[in-house]
């Protein structure tokens, strides 16, 4: 049962099948946990393991390895949202924490009057985010977050 799953997964990660991987891999450790044969097995489940997360490793380096690179990380959370949702999260939240000049909530000045940011949204892969903002009197606008004129409160 070992070289056949062996070969299997390593050809599934050579081959960046990423969901076919993990669910493999979930049902080996299902199936055969309780397999004499399982100690050997869980060694080699953890080898192929760790060369699953290097690839993770790399392209989320590769999304951080330059300022704002959007392109990288919508492509990195498009490719990986479904098969490791809590990892993207993670690189979401810290880009929302390094790159976003301000967040929802905050209170910014635009053309010196005063707008709290309403709503935050990603539209394409290739920009920014843009922000709404609201002002006591004034319809909502929305903007580039990186537009020069927007300054923040604090």
């Amino acid at each position: 049962i070992i070289s056949k799953n062996e070969k299997l997964l390593q050809s599934l990660l050579q081959q960046s099948q990423w969901m076919q991987f993990k669910h493999k891999t979930q049902s080996l450790k299902t199936k055969y946990q309780s397999h004499s044969e399982w100690r050997r097995l869980q060694t080699v489940l953890k080898k192929l393991d760790k060369q699953y997360r290097t690839v993770i490793r790399d392209q989320l380096a590769h999304v951080f390895a330059t300022e704002q690179n959007w392109r990288a990380l919508h492509s990195f959370t498009q490719q990986w949202h479904r098969i490791e949702p809590d990892i993207v999260a993670k690189a979401v939240a810290k880009v929302q924490k390094d790159w976003f000049k301000f967040h929802k909530h905050d209170c910014v000045y635009y053309r010196r009057q005063k707008y709290a940011v309403t709503k935050i949204e990603w539209r394409t892969q290739n920009e920014a985010p843009k922000v709404t903002l609201t002002g006591n009197h004034n319809n909502p606008m929305t903007l580039d977050m990186f537009d020069a004129e927007i300054v923040s409160e604090s």
